[in-house]
């Protein structure tokens, strides 16, 4: 086996924002109120790491993101779950 065929762990991508977001040490109804987003629309992001772009774009500056950190992490995710689900 070579090192391209070692399979690597699979990260969820989802609980990185919900890691950045207690590192922060912010609870999620905190986030909801500081960023204009529901409560609802962020669990969703940090379960599934899934969320409109225009909300993630209001969550960013509050999890201390830039905008393109934000997208790469969703585009890794999207990235990810296509995988999965396979061909």
């Amino acid at each position: 086996m070579n090192i391209y065929q070692v399979p690597l762990p699979v990260l969820d991508h989802g609980s990185v924002f919900r890691g950045r977001r207690n590192q922060l040490d912010l609870t999620l109804k905190e986030l909801s109120l500081r960023a204009g987003v529901g409560e609802g629309a962020i669990r969703k992001l940090e379960r599934h790491g899934r969320i409109g772009f225009q909300k993630l774009r209001q969550l960013a500056p509050h999890l201390q993101l830039t905008d393109e950190q934000a997208l790469v992490l969703m585009s890794i995710q999207q990235r990810v779950a296509e995988e999965r689900s396979g061909p």
